[in-house]
């Protein structure tokens, strides 16, 4: 788990998780609410993987796992911030994204348990 923290964003995975971002907040109309937090809080853009960190026992039960450790990586790029801030002043409509298969196979390491594992038999 710690190796999902530390390695960097594919560009598809980076494509993605901005796209699914900018496409859920213009949905909902928080264009101009969104680009002001963004810039004022641009200089910190280091302590958001961390917050992440710490925020996760919180935020994973409502984003998923994924998306949390995803999101963490994304905002603590500058470069990042700024692709958004771009995508969030684009006047076009969004389009939902298609969620990359690099990003669908994260949780699959191989160790999640069949519905039948664990489960007690009577031998009956």
């Amino acid at each position: 788990m710690e190796l999902a923290w530390t390695e960097k964003l594919t560009p598809e995975e980076e494509e993605y998780l901005i796209g699914s971002f900018v496409y859920e907040v213009k949905r909902r109309g928080l264009e101009t609410p969104v680009v002001f937090g963004i810039e004022m809080h641009k200089p910190l853009a280091g302590l958001a993987e961390t917050s992440a960190i710490v925020l996760t026992p919180f935020l994973a039960p409502f984003m998923g796992l994924a998306n949390v450790q995803g999101y963490g990586r994304l905002f603590s790029s500058r470069q990042s911030i700024d692709k958004i801030l771009l995508a969030l002043e684009d006047p076009t409509e969004p389009v939902k994204p298609v969620r990359p298969k690099s990003l669908t196979e994260e949780g699959n390491d191989g160790n999640a348990m069949n519905s039948n594992e664990g489960e007690v038999t009577t031998g009956v």
